[in-house]
């Protein structure tokens, strides 16, 4: 049983000892779909900090984090859609120019987003 738990800690990027996966500091912040969206809790700020992935009122929980070298953290995101649980699973990757947040939903794009701020990491 201990190997089948160390198994599936490795393949969901946890530790067997609660700790959830690790989300890279170059991810971490507030992110919008243009600079001008960066205002407040409009619709499309994500913020993303080390313990999960806020979108709007939606909590989205980060089940995978990255490699090195390459930023990025899988999202489960569960909302109420008709009285039943709607499920989606995001990918959010850092793009080469550290500014850019590219949205996956599988491998197809879905959104790109700039970082909120004149900070770039």
């Amino acid at each position: 049983m201990n190997k089948r738990l160390s198994v599936l800690g490795l393949l969901c990027g946890t530790a067997l000892a609660g700790a959830g996966p690790t989300v890279p500091t170059e991810l971490v912040g507030r992110w919008a779909s243009t600079p001008g969206a960066c205002g407040g809790k409009e619709a499309g700020v994500i913020v993303i900090s080390d313990t999960g992935v806020e979108l709007g009122d939606i909590h989205g929980h980060v089940v995978a984090g990255s490699t090195p070298g390459s930023p990025a953290i899988e999202v489960h995101f569960r909302s109420p859609v008709g009285g039943a649980t709607a499920r989606n699973v995001r990918t959010y990757r850092l793009a080469a120019d550290n500014g850019t947040l590219l949205e996956l939903s599988g491998n197809r794009l879905v959104a790109t987003r700039v970082r909120c701020g004149s900070e770039i990491r």
